[in-house]
């Protein structure tokens, strides 16, 4: 273990800063100011390396590969070995002083034990070592944190988790435990992947011109004209501020350096996702999927294209939407356990995919010689065809961090990814913005604590990001707001902070035109809720109002 310092932790006395130790983990101390070191340049202690088991610098001298930033990276930060107490290289001076090691023993009680691994803290969740009035990195980085600590102030820096009982996978835990009665908590590492293609999702080193490389997420291709990609990619740092909190930038494919050994980051990695399963669901859907798809040639279910995408293109797919939020509040609410029943008040299946139109439709073509039209303007994909009875499949590319439909933001770039969460912004409410995966038979909520499952159990209506990033999310696509009237007549409600956002960005008159509410009210309301969505809208604008924007359209 590093050594300890028992003076007080400001600037001007805090001994960890007057080490002079060379050896990185047994004689180096622990700066007591972490991250936040006020002088980190000149600081002579250790500090924790943001990047975690990922850490590139690391690898690169463990391998012997590395050049001189890197020595300098692993002589300032400290990392820890992924294998704990299991690591066969225990023996090994080198590597001891290169990494921390963890006890994985559940109550142990060998002092000496103790001074050479981390064990858990005895104060818990009660611990103030970085409750900010107390902050003490030494001693959170000596013993092992449960996530639920004074940290949680720090939600969008991951590096203040990387030392903590619970992972970024906040399923990790075998205690971890759902509080959605009928609904399993599903540990993230056990799920079979769906990306394999480290150029989807890995970290990559992006060269700047005066020589440096910065580590960034390769998230996608630049979106082009006509439903296409560009030759360009699309790269994402995060930085925990923006509305995508953190920084986007394009770059030429070439200009990128992967990591053949890089973490492949999945669509549910995110640390706030969480995966959920229940029996009735996963059969209610394998039933769905199991259908014909009407006008495919050769012949073909929905699990039968979703799985040739799948396995033979690398290219992830889930259902989303209504059918994911309809069958959960069926199985769960309802206490529905017929999955045939179930299947039959499904109305259409949507999927996300993750690549940009044109390629999925050119992929899925090599196999399918009919029944796949070309992708109509907005991207939409159909597989299959409906004959007013049959279910078919149509979809859209999983958006990336910048990718709503009408209004973006111009400087930044659109892409298209895999990054569920990154989605979020594009979505209409919580409630659909669940995912099914239809390998792993599970629900990802991208949410946070399951709270879009919990949304559509209450009815709840509640908009996808925070508060701040309200106007983006409307101005990407304003037939959101029409929307937020078709669940109220659906029995939804909403608190009145949404609601009055709402109505203040419909009354603003700048979305009027693209609200879409002619098409909102023939495919989504119908005539026979005419009446009651003409007495909302009137009790909410007014009659004037409502005369001069809304008559002409609800007839």
């Amino acid at each position: 273990m590093p050594s300890t310092s028992s003076s007080p932790a400001t600037p001007t006395n805090d001994q960890s800063h007057q080490s002079t130790a060379t050896n990185q983990n047994n004689q180096q101390s622990i700066c007591k100011f972490g991250p936040n070191c006020p002088n980190y340049d000149q600081c002579t202690s250790l500090h924790p390396c943001r990047y975690g088991e990922d850490c590139r610098r690391i690898s690169r001298v463990v391998n012997k590969t590395q050049k001189l930033q890197d020595i300098v990276h692993c002589s300032k930060c400290f990392h820890i070995c992924k294998w704990g107490e299991k690591c066969k290289y225990l023996n090994d001076e080198e590597h001891v002083n290169m990494f921390l090691h963890t006890c994985t023993k559940s109550n142990c009680k060998d002092e000496v034990h103790k001074e050479r691994f981390r064990h858990k803290c005895k104060y818990g969740k009660n611990c103030r070592s970085l409750d900010g009035k107390y902050e003490n990195w030494e001693h959170y980085v000596k013993f092992i944190h449960p996530r639920t600590n004074g940290v949680m102030r720090h939600v969008e820096k991951q590096m203040y988790y990387l030392f903590s009982e619970i992972s970024n996978d906040e399923s990790n835990s075998k205690t971890a435990q759902s509080d959605i009665p009928g609904l399993t908590l599903v540990k993230k590492s056990t799920l079979k992947p769906q990306v394999k293609d480290r150029k989807r999702s890995a970290k990559c080193e992006i060269s700047t011109i005066d020589g440096k490389s910065t580590e960034y997420y390769f998230i996608g291709y630049e979106k082009g004209a006509g439903n296409s990609s560009t030759s360009k990619v699309v790269c994402f740092k995060e930085t925990g501020k923006g509305v995508f909190e953190g920084h986007i930038k394009v770059v030429a494919e070439s200009s990128c350096v992967f990591d053949g050994n890089a973490k492949i980051e999945q669509p549910w990695y995110h640390s706030k996702v969480n995966v959920y399963r229940n029996t009735v669901i996963s059969q209610v859907f394998d039933e769905i999927l199991k259908q014909g798809l009407n006008g495919v040639s050769p012949n073909a279910t929905y699990i039968d294209v979703m799985k040739y995408m799948i396995e033979q293109h690398d290219i992830p797919i889930f259902i989303v939407g209504g059918a994911v939020r309809d069958v959960i509040r069926e199985v769960i609410v309802e206490k529905k356990t017929n999955a045939l029943q179930i299947m039959n008040n499904i109305k259409d299946i949507d999927i996300g995919f993750g690549c940009d139109p044109q390629t999925f439709h050119g992929r899925l073509t090599r196999k399918y010689k009919s029944g796949v039209p070309i992708p109509g303007p907005r991207g939409l994909v159909q597989v299959g065809s409906s004959n007013g009875s049959d279910l078919f499949l149509e979809g859209k590319a999983i958006n990336g961090l910048n990718n709503d439909n009408k209004s973006v933001k111009a400087q930044i770039a659109q892409c298209y990814g895999t990054n569920l969460r990154g989605e979020n912004i594009c979505r209409d409410f919580t409630c659909n913005s669940l995912w099914y995966d239809p390998i792993n038979k599970c629900i990802i909520d991208t949410i946070g604590n399951g709270q879009g499952i919990k949304d559509v159990i209450s009815k709840n209506l509640r908009i996808p990001v925070k508060p701040r990033d309200w106007e983006f999310w409307v101005s990407g696509n304003p037939t959101k707001l029409m929307r937020f009237y078709k669940f109220l007549l659906k029995g939804y409600s909403a608190d009145a902070k949404t609601k009055s956002f709402i109505i203040e960005q419909v009354k603003s008159g700048k979305f009027i035109s693209d609200m879409e509410i002619r098409t909102q009210y023939t495919k989504g309301i119908g005539k026979a809720n005419k009446a009651r969505l003409e007495n909302l809208l009137r009790s909410d604008f007014g009659d004037q109002f409502y005369n001069n924007y809304f008559a002409n359209h609800i007839k």
